[in-house]
């Protein structure tokens, strides 16, 4: 179940923690949609400081550190779980929320997957490949390409696509972002800034692997079209919703990773620490 912590950043710490955001380093990953960085604990230079000031208020008795994230995202990620726990831990993930615009929530169904990958995974009815992918049109607004190899083909035999600014640096992104997209999905892989930090999980359409799952429970169209209008509904049908978080920048939120949440759609920009640990 999902837990709400008050009051842990103040307005300084979020100061610093959205500045380190926004330099590019070795440990980012720069991409049209979402921009993240990587930082090793107790390795890097980055303000570590706050973010395990803020874990030691809520993991008294200590945790394991695995992995932590920081995003600067226009998207909003459907059905999910997180990173699997390790053997015999109580695996967690913890979010910091930094930044919204104008709003965003994050949405819990009592629903949990007890399969293991190292990247989660997420959970849909629809065709999907990693090619599928959002970029940005000449208005600046998110275009959907139902596969950027066949964009990246057509820009070379020089075919026109009047809703992108097309040039040099353009058709550079999309064959850079092919090259990360193309990356293995479900292994624990070694990446660097020049092959991406971040691989999207893979995809599970057999909603009968999640617990309290019910097949014949039809999803809420008022529900959808309120906060999850982005996601197919079909893709929602058997999930019933545990609660809606709505974000603020002083809070931290945490959840077993096994349960599914994504995003609302609310936002057109928002800025987060997501960490996996494990807590004593």
């Amino acid at each position: 179940m999902a837990e709400l912590i008050e009051n842990i950043l103040d307005e300084t710490d979020i100061q610093t923690l959205l500045e380190y955001i926004a330099v590019e380093d070795e440990r980012s990953d720069i991409r049209p949609d979402v921009s993240s960085k990587h930082p090793r604990w107790d390795v890097d230079d980055w303000p570590q400081h706050i973010v395990e000031k803020g874990l030691n208020k809520l993991y008294p008795n200590g945790f394991v550190m695995e992995e932590i994230t920081f995003q600067d995202t226009r998207i909003g990620l459907k059905p999910h779980t997180d990173n699997g726990s390790l053997p015999g831990t109580v695996g967690q993930t913890v979010m910091f929320c930094l930044h919204a615009e104008p709003s965003a929530e994050t949405l819990f169904f009592n629903n949990y997957w007890q399969g293991w990958r190292h990247s989660g995974a997420f959970f849909t009815r629809q065709h999907w490949t990693p090619f599928q992918y959002k970029l940005p049109g000449k208005d600046g607004e998110l275009v959907y390409v139902e596969d950027l190899r066949i964009l990246h083909q057509g820009l070379l035999e020089g075919h026109e696509f009047p809703e992108f600014d097309v040039d040099s640096d353009f058709i550079k992104l999309v064959a850079d972002t092919i090259k990360k997209r193309s990356l293995p999905r479900d292994e624990d892989i070694i990446t660097d800034k020049e092959t991406g930090f971040i691989q999207a999980g893979p995809r599970v359409n057999d909603y009968r692997t999640l617990s309290n799952y019910q097949p014949e429970a039809m999803f809420s169209e008022e529900l959808h079209q309120k906060w999850l209008k982005d996601v197919p509904l079909e893709d929602l049908h058997g999930l019933t919703i545990d609660k809606i978080l709505e974000w603020k920048k002083n809070e931290i939120y945490s959840w077993d990773r096994e349960q599914v949440h994504c995003s609302t759609y609310q936002h057109s920009m928002k800025s987060m620490i997501t960490i996996w640990l494990n807590k004593n």
